[in-house]
């Protein structure tokens, strides 16, 4: 920075001088704060309009939290700059640059933040440096004050064209949900849509082409009972537009809209809104109507929401802003809609669940309020599972505990996701890495069939399993290819991501079938308006299943670029999903398999060995850490928690080559194998997840050993254990 103007600048800049000079410094705070603050934030929430959306944020929520950030925001520092050259307008200049300075920076920063060859630490002392030599200039220079003063639309500009030229205009304008239909029902039943998330119908398949009965005993139960369509894919790796197509029948085209009641009248809501009692439960979208919804929670008051939202608000600025892997670290916000410092314990405001909110309570809470009543009930629920967090095992336990990335001053939960390329949806090429995260999602799923035996289990008991429509699907898959995405669809990992489990139950069907029809999410409304003999009043792109006069398809049609109406087309039969399902089996094979998904890594044939079979060795010169050790001293097999997921770092000694290979005993017997990660980041960091079999009560002995190769043999060193990631060796 330079110094206060001298005589001879104040002259030369009279017209600055007095109350026009503090307008014009006004303006400038006004200005730079909004590029600071409010551009990328106003574009990133104008591209995610499902932010409000999944809170259930209201107009005037929208309307308050713009006039806080581009007006009340700025004049406050205005007032503050105000008070401060009150005594001095030395001390009220140097106020000024300073927030010139910290805008610049912060401009910078956010500029420098896609630079990943730049550290975080780095990053930031340059955007610190670079914002000190613009506010230089903008002292020094009236050229560069008058640059900032030619920015002064910009004020107006990006607020206006956020709330007027976005999706965010729905939210303004939007003020009535639409009217239920006129419809007839022939034959009224319970109506039962449980829709989840990230699920690949392939997922459930054995080496027979049938639902593995080991591995799913739940869904293979009901697949007895019900059709499963075995070649059912969806419209869209979009969450919002997969779900639109199952609950209007419609494919998704050029959707640039909000998925709100408002922009979809025609949907199985209204359709149902006259005849049926609702019990809906929605994530990502708000496609029922507010007063059919069926919840009784009272809605929070607006000094209550507006709180949430500017958290929330500046959790997501602070992402915007600061480095990945910088020294401050930021509250996880991937794969939610808010609630990021968990500020509310009793309502979600939509958020996604993370790893503390409680998706196995929302699943059984909504479970519960299935009964008996006058009038049929429609029940419909979006289910973020088997989605991201993988935390449950398949008996229901989780496993959240935190795992050691290099960086010793950051932890890494176990809920994210190992072998994700940073900052991207990109798998990593690192096979292992993930290999280890399919296995998790896998175990995922097993929880999702424990939760599918209790929503039987309970319908059978209050007498609605054999009169209702039972309709269970995902909005789409997720594929598991290193270096390949995980959503996103590419020319190679497409089945993956358009294969979606699909089972329908008819009212009063004994027996199960099996289908390879070619089905997608637009046949799902047609076959539920069929089944309950509804005329419907518009015309679906999708058939109905039920009517086996129906002609079908030739060919897939799936939109796989959510802002493109371009589509991607695929033969009906759609072999390829039995790559994908050739591909799990060598991996994991079914569940008959030994070991079965415990079995990966490297070295496998050491899984369920007595470390005494080895010859005894001398320890090894690598230490590590292991993440948690404490939990182990005073396991409860039959707790909640279980630290079933193994892991920590490790410190070579230097001649140990890379990566180093392990084997992990619990009391004795090697329960399961791996290696360090080859993902950046966690290049010393390793783990493995153990069957919930191997603890027993109270203390239980964890072991990590070396594995090498030698003349032909395997052999074992056990490393020693540190207490602390800035020892190396224990002391």
């Amino acid at each position: 920075m330079t110094s206060p103007p001298s005589s001879v600048d104040t002259a030369r800049t009279a017209k600055e001088s007095g109350p026009c000079r503090f307008v014009v410094r006004a303006l400038h705070v006004f200005v730079l704060l909004n590029l600071a603050l409010t551009a990328r934030l106003y574009d990133l929430l104008a591209r995610q309009p499902m932010f409000f959306v999944a809170r259930r944020s209201e107009s005037v929520d929208v309307v308050l939290l713009v006039l806080a950030l581009s007006v009340l925001l700025p004049a406050l520092v205005v007032l503050g700059l105000w008070l401060a050259g009150l005594p001095s307008r030395r001390f009220g200049w140097w106020c000024h640059l300073v927030v010139m300075w910290l805008s610049l920076a912060a401009i910078v920063a956010a500029a420098l933040k896609p630079a990943q060859w730049l550290g975080g630490s780095s990053a930031l002392w340059l955007a610190a440096s670079l914002g000190a030599l613009a506010a230089a200039a903008y002292a020094r220079f009236a050229a560069a004050r008058t640059a900032v003063t030619i920015l002064s639309p910009a004020v107006i500009l990006f607020p206006a064209i956020f709330l007027f030229g976005s999706p965010v205009l729905t939210l303004l304008t939007t003020t009535a949900d639409p009217p239920v239909l006129d419809v007839e029902v022939g034959r009224p039943a319970p109506v039962i849509m449980v829709v989840f998330d990230e699920f690949c119908g392939t997922s459930l398949i054995n080496e027979h082409h049938r639902i593995d009965s080991v591995r799913y005993p739940n869904f293979a139960a009901l697949a007895d009972h019900a059709t499963w369509f075995r070649n059912a894919t969806t419209t869209s790796p979009s969450t919002q537009h997969a779900i639109c197509s199952l609950v209007t029948g419609k494919f998704p085209r050029g959707f640039e809209g909000i998925p709100v009641a408002s922009q979809f009248p025609h949907s199985l809501f209204t359709l149902l809104g006259n005849s049926h009692r609702f019990e809906v439960r929605e994530g990502d979208t708000a496609l029922c109507p507010a007063r059919l919804a069926g919840r009784d929670t009272p809605r929070a008051g607006l000094l209550s929401r507006l709180r949430s939202l500017m958290i929330d608000v500046a959790v997501l600025e602070l992402h915007l802003l600061l480095p990945e892997d910088g020294p401050v670290t930021l509250p996880d916000v991937t794969g939610r809609w808010g609630n990021f410092l968990g500020q509310d314990q009793d309502q979600d405001h939509g958020a996604r669940p993370n790893i503390h909110v409680r998706r196995r309570e929302q699943f059984e809470e909504f479970v519960r309020c299935m009964k008996p009543s006058p009038r049929p009930g429609l029940y419909f629920a979006h289910v973020m599972l088997p989605h991201v967090p993988w935390t449950y095992t398949p008996s229901g336990r989780e496993y959240s505990l935190p795992l050691y990335p290099e960086d010793h001053k950051r932890l890494l939960l176990t809920h994210e996701v190992v072998g994700l390329r940073r900052g991207s949806e990109r798998w990593a090429d690192d096979e292992l890495a993930v290999v280890q995260a399919h296995q998790r999602y896998l175990l995922q799923v097993g929880f999702v069939d424990r939760l599918i035996g209790e929503l039987t289990s309970h319908l059978e008991q209050v007498g609605l399993y054999d009169r209702s429509l039972i309709v269970i699907t995902a909005d789409h898959g997720v594929s598991f290819r290193p270096g390949k995405e995980r959503r996103a669809m590419d020319d190679v990992n497409y089945p993956d991501v358009m294969s979606i489990p699909l089972l329908v139950k008819l009212p009063h069907q004994r027996n199960g079938a099996v289908s390879d029809r070619n089905v997608q999410s637009i046949d799902v409304l047609p076959t539920i308006a069929d089944a309950l003999q509804i005329a419907m009043p518009w015309k679906a792109d999708g058939d109905s299943l039920v009517d086996p006069s129906a002609p079908q398809r030739a060919q897939k049609e799936i939109a796989p670029d959510e802002e493109s109406d371009d589509r991607m087309a695929f033969d009906g039969a759609f072999e390829e999903k039995y790559r994908t399902l050739r591909e799990m089996l060598a991996l994991f094979g079914s569940g008959g398999k030994p070991g079965g998904l415990y079995s990966v890594g490297p070295h496998r044939e050491l899984i369920g060995r007595s470390v005494d079979e080895f010859a005894p060795a001398l320890p090894s010169s690598c230490a590590i850490r292991l993440a948690n050790a404490e939990c182990y001293a005073d396991v409860d097999p039959d707790g909640r928690l279980l630290p079933c997921y193994i892991g920590g770092r490790i410190f070579p000694d230097g001649e140990t080559p890379w990566p180093i290979d392990l084997a992990i005993a619990v009391d004795g017997t090697i329960r399961a194998v791996t290696r360090t990660f080859l993902v950046d980041g966690f290049e010393n960091t390793w783990a493995a997840m153990v069957p919930e079999q191997a603890f027993r009560p109270g203390e239980n002995r964890v072991q990590v050993f070396v594995v090498s190769s030698r003349d032909g043999q395997l052999h074992l060193t056990e490393t020693t254990r540190t207490v602390s990631d800035l020892e190396p060796t224990p002391n």
